[in-house]
């Protein structure tokens, strides 16, 4: 069974048809028989997101409820990071937010891959090769 750590750029377009690509249609279906992981943050990010897309009139607010509702049935095992402190050292080691460096903390102490269409994610979990490609 594959496991891999999911960010909310993957999470986002699968639920949200106007951001899929290639790249996460081929993660939705690896992703549909196995254990998929996400850092504390996401169901922030996810849910602010989708206030963004409604805001922007880009999604009615019918249709986000689908989308809140989609974002349940995902299975994520919601994982917390270790302490503050390994989330501002791998923030500061890759130059990421430390919202992004929740994923990859996640992803180094696993030891697991990451999905990310986050070009900055990219870069540091393909330095540690953790990348989900």
């Amino acid at each position: 069974m594959v496991a891999f750590v999911v960010d909310n750029s993957v999470a986002m377009a699968w639920t949200y048809p106007k951001q899929a690509n290639e790249y996460t249609e081929k993660l939705l279906d690896v992703g549909s028989h196995g254990l998929l992981h996400t850092a504390f943050i996401w169901p922030a990010e996810f849910a602010n997101a989708t206030v963004t897309l409604v805001n922007r009139g880009l999604l009615i607010e019918g249709d986000a409820s689908e989308v809140l509702a989609m974002a349940n049935d995902f299975g994520f095992i919601v994982d917390k990071p270790q302490s503050p402190e390994s989330l501002y050292t791998v923030s500061r080691e890759f130059g990421l937010s430390a919202y992004d460096a929740a994923y990859l903390e996640l992803a180094i102490r696993l030891n697991l891959p990451l999905a990310t269409r986050d070009k900055g994610l990219r870069q540091a979990a393909e330095k540690l090769n953790l990348y989900f490609a």
